[in-house]
């Protein structure tokens, strides 16, 4: 059996290794832990006259799931 590489979130698998002569298995699949997320912050930056802004973020490098959500700042007007 073909093992499945772990995600940031979830769990994966090794491979099953068995004798190719007689199928006796040699190593039983074993759960690999998820990673977790690698972590990266994303600035915000100040609203102007015309444009929002946005507060600080956090995104994985990884999967780039949004960990923080940057907040909307309205625009000065």
């Amino acid at each position: 059996m073909e093992g499945k590489a772990p995600t940031c979130t979830e769990e994966g698998v090794s491979d099953e290794k068995y004798c190719t002569v007689c199928n006796e298995v040699l190593q039983k699949p074993m759960v690999i832990p998820a990673t977790g997320h690698t972590a990266k912050a994303v600035p915000g930056y100040e609203p102007t006259c015309t444009e929002e802004g946005r507060g600080d973020g956090e995104v994985c490098t990884v999967c780039n799931a949004v960990l923080i959500e940057q907040i909307v700042i309205p625009s000065l007007g």
